[in-house]
């Protein structure tokens, strides 16, 4: 009892010490959905006592490379970048939303209709790295596309915007939620027209990671009618990617900060659709399975996210040694009867011993050894002070010790 008691203490004490209170999410570059995501995030678990650190990087490839190494305990990715066999360190928190590829190209050259009519451009695809990059290279390869055949750039958003304005490059991939200021930018620009993807459903069926996007005539702004007709492109889902080994107490917190912040509708997706369980390239964290299932925990529910998460590790941790004190708890006084009533059996034992010994006296002992023999039974009875709940007993035997004392003094009177 005292070393499970020891126990518990050193557990409480553990949990409360190392209770998590800090996170770094690896988001892109500011100004980007991924990186404003990561934002509103840090404003959301601070509510709850959590310090999100944002680390800048090219775009969702490298967030990846971060985690893998262990420098970030989160990262914002989408499809296409990585698999369960690549990356089976990592699991995905679910998907948050849809991140369509645009393809705007200059004013005054050749309506594009499909990829393959890049050939001969310039084309900027994003920075080496960058998802957008990764994604792009995929699907020109597919379509035949390359460095062979077609002047291939990589630069960031701003600055491929900057030369598509001024005529210094054809064509421009981004990847990027329709909210995003930029991208509305391109759409609104008069010097800019965006592609429409005939072939989407084609590469759908290809690169099953993809979605098809349907942006009805006026679907991104309806004052300036853009799209002026009906847009197809195709898109893969943004996911939170994490390490495997996350506090399970911090996964339901941001599962719940996801479902918080991605289940509103887009000018893309419809209420609820997000965040979701599905279509995500790893592995879907067992706490998030469960989430998804049956919602946030119980005690998250009612109380702050710190208290809940002491309360839930002291109940994982302190359950099992509760399950193994209850035995010893219930059985405790089993024993300690067990014990006291052991001492008086030896004493009785000794009597036995005494009068055994006394019937048949082959070793012609005196009277006087024999009352020697009781007063040493009677002297390791008073030494081993049995508790006043066995006094009934210990009177007894002290009747029984009397009756032997008459019983020698009659066998030595003869």
């Amino acid at each position: 009892m005292v070393g499970i008691l020891i126990a518990a203490i050193l557990i409480t004490y553990f949990t409360i010490s190392t209770l998590p209170n800090s996170l770094k999410i690896a988001a892109g570059q500011p100004g980007s959905y991924f990186y404003e995501t990561a934002e509103i995030y840090k404003e959301e678990l601070a509510k709850q006592g959590v310090v999100l650190e944002i680390i800048q990087s090219k775009g969702a490839a490298e967030n990846l490379t971060l985690l893998s190494e262990g420098k970030v305990d989160l990262a914002l990715a989408h499809g296409g970048l990585t698999t369960k066999k690549e990356s089976p360190d990592l699991v995905s928190l679910g998907s948050i939303s849809y991140e369509p590829l645009w393809v705007f190209q200059r004013k005054g050259t050749k309506v594009i209709t499909d990829l393959s009519q890049l050939k001969g451009m310039k084309v900027a695809t994003g920075v080496e790295g960058t998802g957008v990059e990764v994604i792009a290279k995929s699907l020109f390869t597919a379509e035949g596309v390359n460095k062979g055949n077609t002047t291939i750039l990589h630069m960031s958003m701003k600055e491929a915007a900057d030369r598509l304005i001024k005529g210094d490059i054809d064509a421009a991939v981004f990847m990027d939620p329709p909210e995003n200021e930029k991208i509305r930018e391109f759409f609104s620009s008069s010097a800019i027209n965006e592609a429409s993807l005939q072939e989407s459903e084609a590469l759908r069926r290809r690169f099953r990671y993809l979605h098809v996007i349907k942006i009805p005539p006026s679907g991104i702004d309806l004052a300036l009618e853009q799209p002026h007709s009906e847009l197809l492109t195709i898109a893969p889902t943004a996911y939170l990617a994490a390490n495997e080994n996350l506090d399970p107490a911090l996964q339901y917190l941001l599962l719940s900060v996801m479902d918080a912040v991605h289940h509103t509708p887009t000018l893309i997706s419809d209420e609820d659709e997000f965040p979701s369980d599905k279509d995500v390239d790893l592995t879907l964290s067992k706490d998030a399975e469960i989430y998804y299932k049956k919602g946030k925990p119980f005690l998250q529910q009612y109380l702050p996210f710190q208290l809940a998460s002491i309360i839930e590790r002291l109940i994982k941790f302190l359950l099992p040694l509760l399950l193994l004190a209850y035995p010893i708890v219930a059985y405790t006084p089993t024993v300690y009867n067990w014990h006291y009533r052991n001492k008086l059996s030896k004493r009785y034992d000794t009597l036995v011993e005494i009068e055994r010994q006394l019937d048949n006296n082959h070793s012609n002992k005196s009277g006087a050894e024999f009352e020697a023999m009781l007063a040493d039974v009677e002297k390791k009875l008073n030494v081993e002070k049995i508790p006043s709940n066995f006094t009934n007993e210990v009177f007894i035997l002290r009747e029984h010790i009397e009756l032997m004392q008459r019983k020698i003094q009659r066998k030595m009177q003869g």
